[in-house]
């Protein structure tokens, strides 16, 4: 009975005793890297992704007979938007198309395999040509407002171009 009392008293003497208490303070790391970057239509496009349409250059309808260069033009406005972080690097080139002739980019008529030459131009004067993997250079200075990079068109039917439609896909390729 004795053994009982002590163990009884020492669970009431134990439970009257304040447990010890402690406090401590530490610290965290938080940071973050925000990177110059480009979004495309206000989305931050993966790496190496496609991402929409630049739009279409339209040259419109001629005669089979023609000779005449046939101009069109290509707002990239209207097609996309393109931000960038003012100041960075953007550069913007242009494949050879799906159906190029002795080096030329051309447009090959649907269900046949006859092709119409045509050059791509940065400029309305039709001076500065956009080559085939050649990268140039977007301003970027008054970025993050929509960049635009207008395309120029300019094809030559030969004369002897088969009545149809022709058509071609340049693969625009835009790196920061």
């Amino acid at each position: 009975m004795r053994i009982r009392s002590m163990f009884c008293l020492s669970v009431i003497v134990m439970g009257q005793i304040p447990c010890a208490s402690g406090a401590t303070t530490t610290s965290m790391s938080v940071s973050a890297q925000i990177i110059g970057g480009c979004t495309i239509d206000g989305a931050v496009p993966a790496s190496a992704g496609a991402v929409g349409s630049f739009g279409t250059l339209d040259f419109g309808s001629a005669s089979s007979l023609s000779r005449v260069d046939l101009r069109a033009h290509l707002d990239s406005a209207s097609a996309i938007s393109l931000s960038c972080t003012p100041g960075i690097t953007v550069m913007m080139s242009l494949d050879n198309g799906q159906h190029p002739l002795n080096g030329s980019r051309a447009m090959m008529r649907n269900g046949g395999t006859e092709r119409v030459t045509y050059s791509l131009y940065r400029d309305s004067s039709y001076s500065i040509a956009l080559l085939p993997g050649t990268p140039f250079t977007l301003d970027t200075s008054h970025s993050p407002a929509p960049l635009n990079f207008p395309v120029y068109g300019r094809a030559t039917p030969d004369g002897t171009t088969p009545p149809g439609q022709y058509s071609d896909i340049v693969t625009v390729t835009i790196q920061w």
